[in-house]
């Protein structure tokens, strides 16, 4: 299988395990996901998918010698997102904590198809269920891992992206920069989409405002929390169909 990442660039996969789970039901749906939790149509930027952001911390961990278990790991980390991400936490009125996802990755992993697969090629399944066992995928912020690299760089201007990409290496076991120029820049870029993106007023503000409308359409039936384990467009779909203006003045706006 060849892969033409946007970031990363051309990679081959020629592992069976990892084709097979390229191709399965469960991350197939991510790519129905919006990374940034509110689709594109009623956000302030263009974002793209978790299937994306997936693939791209298995590439970046492949490019910099990862295991094939922490690259399964690393594919696999966000297959338990529901839909709309991390918007459900604000649902359930947990935003401070955005932890749903991670409190559901066993139980969502258990019940897919993904265990079978796994078995299929003597994987264990619990080798690459806790993602936080592998230190280049997973770290606690400040530290650099796969996972924060990949979805911050995506957001940096291409030039900065291709040289932090260029300047990632492997020390003790940990992910570091080859030199301080490029752990400015990517230090530097990193607080800029913190500051001016994810910790922004106008993220915050359209997280509040979309979980507004789930609430509602939750305490209307119009959709049930079993939806969310779909896709976003699932949910948009009866979003847009509702005719209480409770709903439709969230859902509608731009």
């Amino acid at each position: 299988m060849t892969i033409k990442d946007r970031i990363y660039g051309k990679f081959q996969i020629n592992s069976p395990v990892i084709i097979a789970l390229f191709e399965s039901p469960s991350l197939q749906r991510l790519k129905h996901i919006a990374q940034y939790g509110i689709p594109d149509e009623y956000y302030h930027l263009k974002g793209y998918s978790r299937f994306e952001h997936s693939v791209g911390v298995m590439l970046l961990l492949k490019h910099l010698g990862a295991s094939e278990k922490e690259q399964i790991a690393s594919l696999l980390h966000d297959v338990s997102h529901t839909a709309f991400s991390h918007v459900i936490d604000w649902v359930i009125d947990q935003g401070h904590k955005e932890t749903f996802q991670d409190d559901n990755h066993q139980r969502y992993f258990r019940r897919s198809e993904i265990p079978e697969i796994l078995k299929k090629y003597k994987i264990s399944f619990e080798d690459v269920l806790d993602y936080h066992k592998y230190g280049l995928l997973e770290r606690d912020i400040s530290q650099l891992c796969a996972d924060r690299i990949d979805y911050a760089i995506r957001e940096f201007p291409k030039k900065i992206a291709d040289i932090c990409f260029e300047n990632f290496t492997i020390w003790k076991n940990k992910i570091v920069m080859k030199d301080k120029e490029s752990a400015y820049l990517f230090g530097h870029y990193y607080l800029k989409r913190q500051k001016n993106h994810w910790a922004g007023f106008e993220a915050a503000s359209r997280y509040h405002i979309f979980s507004q409308a789930l609430k509602t359409a939750l305490s209307k039936k119009v959709i049930t929390f079993d939806d969310f384990w779909k896709y976003d467009e699932y949910i948009v779909k009866k979003l847009e169909a509702s005719s209480d203006p409770r709903i439709t003045k969230y859902s509608n706006y731009s």
